[in-house]
């Protein structure tokens, strides 16, 4: 599925790279994926990385952790979790613990792979491959849709979802709840998860 992005040529390009390349089964296309989704959105793997595979890329200039993670996402069941929900148009409470459990299962392969678990750099990494489903989850987004839907909001996982990252489970709740109510307001399609991260970004 293809997002409009309209005047957006950076965040075109990746999505574009992930229609072209949505699998993980070749590990280039996985270091690139990664490597470039990171580096685009300020939320690089390397950063503070520990583990066997950062020590191994801190003692060896020519590897890079991108590259000795791929062949684990490879193997791991994640193009299975984001075949799961290809058939989402629009996220909602009845999708939420598939979609939070999909995000913490990546969170944990993460943090497996580079000693954290990177909440923010998981949700655009889902993002850009299932774009409909994923919200883009920062501190900056976080802080935004607090401002327009305060509270404490409810980080605990729902009904059918054992487990999830509750900051991201709260700030996901939070975009639902105001992506329902300006549809509602303006009398509008409700916006996408890129539409709602233009709003909070303001860009």
């Amino acid at each position: 599925m293809k997002e409009n992005l309209s005047g957006n040529f950076g965040n075109q390009i990746l999505y574009d790279m992930c229609v072209v390349a949505p699998k993980h089964t070749d590990d280039d296309v996985i270091s690139g994926k990664v490597w470039l989704i990171g580096r685009a959105y300020a939320a690089a793997i390397e950063r503070r990385a520990t583990g066997r595979y950062a020590e191994e890329a801190r003692r060896d200039e020519t590897k890079d952790l991108h590259r000795l993670i791929a062949p684990e996402i490879r193997n791991s069941p994640l193009d299975h979790w984001l075949a799961s929900i290809s058939e989402v148009e629009a996220v909602d409470e009845g999708h939420l613990p598939q979609v939070l459990a999909i995000h913490w299962e990546f969170v944990e392969l993460l943090k497996r792979l580079t000693g954290r678990q990177r909440p923010s750099f998981a949700s655009k990494y889902l993002h850009f491959h299932q774009p409909r489903a994923f919200f883009i989850y920062d501190s900056r987004a976080s802080k935004e849709i607090r401002k327009k839907v305060p509270g404490r909001g409810n980080g605990k996982p729902p009904a059918g979802c054992e487990a999830c990252h509750n900051g991201y489970a709260a700030f996901v709740r939070r975009c639902l709840q105001y992506r329902d109510e300006q549809a509602k307001a303006r009398n509008e399609h409700p916006m996408t998860p890129r539409e709602l991260d233009r709003e909070l970004l303001q860009y």
